[in-house]
């Protein structure tokens, strides 16, 4: 199994194809193109279209990213509330045994713009080769 981190650089790095949706607007989800790749185009990326390129790591890809913001080096007041009572959700979710996290659909279906998403990624990548190097 490829790395996490391999196949976000590839799919949203590396050209590819789109497919319109039935309202018209260009989206792009890992079935929609040819290995796994995002269009240079601005297009919508769907929380599930993420979780769904994370797989079986999608719990502790979460957990990473909603651990992130605790490990700033300046603490900000009130911010680990919301972050932990995710975190606890999600370990709920575990605790009962569900093989993927469960989301609202109108979670599932919210749209990212890709190129914001590129933009966390080109900083966020470097760290999470460090965590799979560890892992």
């Amino acid at each position: 199994m490829a790395t996490l981190s391999r196949e976000l650089e590839k799919l949203f790095f590396e050209n590819n194809h789109l497919q319109q949706s039935e309202a018209g607007e260009l989206i792009a989800t890992p079935s929609n193109f040819p290995n796994n790749q995002l269009p240079n185009d601005r297009v919508k990326v769907t929380l599930s279209d993420l979780l769904a390129l994370a797989g079986e790591r999608t719990f502790g890809f979460l957990f990473v990213l909603l651990s992130f913001p605790s490990a700033l080096p300046i603490p900000a007041p009130g911010y680990s509330v919301p972050f932990g009572m995710a975190m606890l959700l999600l370990a709920g979710q575990l605790l009962v045994g569900r093989d993927e996290p469960w989301f609202p659909k109108s979670w599932q279906n919210h749209g990212f713009d890709v190129n914001k998403v590129r933009q966390v990624l080109k900083v966020g990548l470097p760290w999470l080769r460090r965590i799979e190097s560890i892992s």
